[in-house]
């Protein structure tokens, strides 16, 4: 389905754009490209059509992927990587849910090449 139900000529041929899009970026990339799309929706608001109602939908569609992207980072490394406790900083693998040292879950380092 459409992220976008009002634009669902994204997905014809089974797949929704975005989610090429998301594929081929890199995280950063793909943050960069949310952002930059919510200020271009959110400048042009008041000046391409009459009303805006429209552009502030799409500007809030980019800014739940954007959203999305920094609630799942380092979740979707789920492979064993090592990551850093934010609380104790110890350094433990990713696939436990806690850290083994203190039992919390924050993360200060979310991919294995930043630890």
């Amino acid at each position: 389905m459409s992220q976008d139900p009002k634009s669902g000529y994204y997905d014809v041929g089974g797949i929704e754009t975005i989610d090429v899009i998301k594929a081929k970026l890199t995280k950063e990339q793909f943050e960069g490209f949310c952002l930059g799309n919510a200020l271009k929706y959110g400048c042009r608001m008041m000046w391409k059509h009459s009303t805006y109602g429209r552009d502030i939908e799409k500007a809030m569609m980019y800014l739940n992927m954007l959203q999305d992207v920094e609630a799942t980072k380092g979740r979707e490394n789920n492979d064993g990587s090592l990551v850093k406790c934010a609380s104790c900083r110890v350094e433990y693998q990713y696939d436990r849910d806690v850290c083994p040292s203190c039992g919390c879950s924050a993360i200060v380092s979310l991919y294995a090449d930043d630890v």
